[in-house]
């Protein structure tokens, strides 16, 4: 379009008799004007397309057709889908008959408009048309119309400047642009286990023994320091047992919790047992960074597109090789470009051996279906999306850049030129060419996988790459669920002993009492203190004990001495209250 509205300036520019026609201006109170239409004017071929009025109504101008002659007009065109393509059984038939496409449909309806009759001629080597150098000769279709062999050409014919120095274009049908046609490589399905991934085997072997190996060093630790001993009860100075905090359960909870970022409760008391801990936390907070940093790019990794991100990224990198049509409207593009990206990817390819040019836009769609990655083909948004609709192994790669027009090409001087393009406008207003293109490019029986488009665009997670982190939750609910349970059934067992009920009363009533969510207090039996309504209590105490050994001559001795002073202790607590007594009986008289 930009050509052609610099083709329209520099027209308008250079002529001095310009079809416009002026009348007399009225206005209305508001100074809006009023009984006026306007022209729609095609400049180049001098000729009205239009007219419209203000109240929005624009009125087709009926075609002339006295510069259509009644003659069969021979249309020359290439085989290439979906612009035109032979029938199944086109052996049996005959004339146009034999030939289907969008090319076909167009003509049939540009015909339908303007009366004539033509008759599709294929051309020999199937080409659109280039420049042979050494003989200045064109090939192809364009060839054909330089040599009068036929009176219009129609495919996928790109406007070009160089191909506008020897034929003349009607109004485009078709915007376009060029891009990257590149193979879609599947996604590798993660298997259930996938959040183990971050880390090799060998890593995570090392992990597990080092939380086992630092639990047990961490326990011979806490129970050789000193400081970690204490009296478990700070109101009593002297003691008969001192407690540690660090026994198995612990120790575990604190390596794990921390290795998990979760932390403990319970922390150390002293120098050594301090040092310890921070170097592992110091551990711990590296692995736990690195497998959320691994993990991240591992789930996702799938799903980025690459370095190459489009034409830029394609210049810049020797692994995968591109390439177009030779001589074609691509090629033309980057051979005669200024931009530097463009010019640099032009000079790679001229210098691959082998070539990475094709003959065709099939011969390049089935390089990059062969290469599986390696190979890249710039070729026209139309034919890309056309291609991609019916092959899920293919994708378009980034933006679009070049802006191209499709348009029926013809002789120098065609009188007709200007009635085809009035044909094209027409068909463009009532949306007929978009009806065509519709048809002819998508495809209702696509069936590609939709992880595939979806996954391509967007870096969500699906539950198939996550589902392991869900199956390692459900069983360690399981777990947990077991052995809580069976601790469960020991209690209740401990409930019937000491309650003198059947296991299948005990476990009733706790169930009953367990069913009750609201209810957060739960009543102490006055029951012997055995060992199992110790446990039923919660009174044991599962922390370590030292018993301090007292150096005396005989712990009998001991004994006795304590029991003698507890007897005196008694005593005296009898005789104040008898004195106790006394006094109130005393007062009471009075």
């Amino acid at each position: 379009m930009g050509l052609y509205i610099n083709r329209v300036m520099k027209v308008l520019a250079s002529s001095d008799d310009r079809n416009f026609h002026l009348s007399y201006m009225q206005f209305d109170e508001g100074g809006q004007r009023i009984n006026f239409t306007l022209e729609i004017y095609e400049p180049i071929d001098n000729y009205v397309l239009a007219t419209w009025s203000p109240n929005g109504h624009i009125s087709q101008k009926v075609v002339e057709m006295t510069n259509i002659k009644k003659i069969i007009y021979k249309v020359a065109t290439r085989i290439g889908e979906p612009y035109f393509m032979l029938k199944e059984d086109a052996e049996n038939r005959t004339g146009n008959d034999r030939y289907i496409g969008y090319a076909v449909d167009l003509i049939d309806a540009i015909a339908n408009i303007l009366s004539f009759d033509y008759l599709f001629v294929p051309v020999a080597d199937n080409s659109y048309g280039k420049l042979n150098k050494e003989t200045n000769q064109w090939d192809g279709i364009i060839g054909e119309l330089i040599n009068n062999d036929a009176h219009m050409g129609i495919c996928d014919l790109t406007i070009t400047q160089k191909r506008k120095t020897v034929v003349d274009f009607t109004v485009p049908f078709m915007q376009l642009g060029i891009s990257i046609l590149a193979y879609e490589k599947p996604i590798e399905q993660k298997p259930w286990n996938a959040f183990l991934e971050p880390f090799t085997n060998e890593v995570w072997i090392y992990v597990m023994l080092s939380v086992f190996i630092m639990a047990f060093l961490f326990l011979f630790m806490a129970r050789i320091s000193t400081s970690e001993w204490q009296n478990p009860h700070p109101c009593n100075n002297d003691p008969d047992a001192l407690e540690n905090s660090w026994n198995v359960s612990n120790v575990f909870w604190l390596t794990v919790g921390s290795i998990m970022t979760a932390g403990s409760d319970i922390l150390p008391r002293s120098a050594p047992m301090r040092t310890f801990n921070a170097m592992w936390w110091i551990f711990a907070v590296i692995i736990a960074n690195s497998y959320t940093a691994n993990l991240a790019a591992f789930l996702t990794n799938s799903k980025m597109e690459g370095d190459i991100k489009g034409v830029e990224d394609l210049a810049k990198q020797n692994e995968v090789k591109f390439g177009t049509i030779e001589g074609g409207s691509t090629y033309t593009f980057f051979s005669e470009s200024n931009d530097t990206d463009f010019r640099l990817a032009y000079n790679m390819m001229q210098s691959q051996e082998p070539s990475v040019y094709t003959k065709s836009n099939e011969e390049g769609v089935e390089r990059v279906l062969k290469n599986n990655g390696s190979y890249m083909f710039l070729m026209e948004t139309t034919s890309l999306e056309y291609n991609t609709e019916r092959n899920c192994k293919l994708k378009m790669l980034g933006e679009t850049f070049g802006e191209k027009h499709y348009a029926i090409a013809v002789p120098f001087g065609a009188e007709y030129r200007s009635n085809l393009s009035v044909a094209i406008l027409k068909l463009g207003e009532l949306g007929r060419l978009f009806e065509m293109k519709k048809k002819w490019w998508v495809n209702e029986d696509k069936d590609c996988p939709q992880e595939t488009k979806s996954n391509s665009e967007t870096n969500d997670l699906n539950f198939t790459e996550v589902r392991g982190i869900f199956y390692t939750l459900y069983v360690g609910l399981f777990i947990a669920y077991v052995v809580g349970i069976t601790e469960f059934l020991i209690y209740a067992q401990h409930v019937a002993v000491e309650e003198k009920l059947t296991f299948k009363q005990a476990l009733t009533k706790e169930l009953k009492f367990v069913l009750k969510v609201w209810n957060n207090k739960k009543p102490v039996s006055p029951v012997c203190s055995t060992p199992s309504s110790s446990h039923r209590s919660g009174s044991t105490d599962k922390s370590t004990k030292l018993y301090a050994i007292r150096k005396s001559p005989s712990d009998k001795t001991n004994g006795d001495v304590d029991e003698r002073k507890s007897m005196k202790s008694m005593k005296s607590i009898r005789s104040l209250k008898s004195l106790k007594s006394a006094i109130v009986n005393t007062i009471r008289k009075f």
